[in-house]
């Protein structure tokens, strides 16, 4: 089983990894670090004028440490080209939970998304746009 999860949603739900660890339950979580809660600042950014407010994580929690805290197998992607083989690598690990962290861009968004007050004539579409800057840092990330 495998979860994609946000680093909010995770944030939210970490303390589950015991419970994977006590019952031995090889679930393996994706965790999307975007330093923010991401849905919360998408629907800032979208409909109150890209007002940007306690959305954004001045310091970001390292995920991977987190779960190895908790006994947890875990690695982190920075960049798009590390993606491919560290998915190989947690879907191969057999020894119980793993957790992947993947390092996004802040401004990333997660399409498609519905409006608030909207329906299925309303949803937003668009084109993720992960990228590499130069420095080989994801951006908007700060740790």
């Amino acid at each position: 089983m495998v979860a994609l999860i946000g680093d909010g949603g995770f944030m939210m739900t970490v303390s589950e990894l015991a419970t994977a660890v006590e019952e031995d339950v090889a679930v393996k979580a994706v965790v999307m670090n975007n330093a923010s809660l991401g849905m919360i600042r998408q629907f800032q950014a979208h409909f109150y004028g890209n007002v940007i407010y306690a959305a954004d994580y001045s310091k970001a929690p390292n995920f991977a440490k987190i779960a190895e805290g908790f006994g947890v197998q875990s690695s982190t992607v920075e960049r798009p080209s590390e993606m491919e083989d560290a998915l190989r690598e947690m879907l191969a690990y057999r020894g119980g939970p793993y957790v992947l962290e993947v390092r996004t861009d802040r401004e990333e968004e997660c399409l498609p998304m519905t409006p608030p007050w909207g329906g299925k004539a309303d949803i937003i579409y668009g084109r993720c746009r992960w990228k590499e800057v130069e420095n080989g840092e994801v951006a908007g990330f700060s740790q």
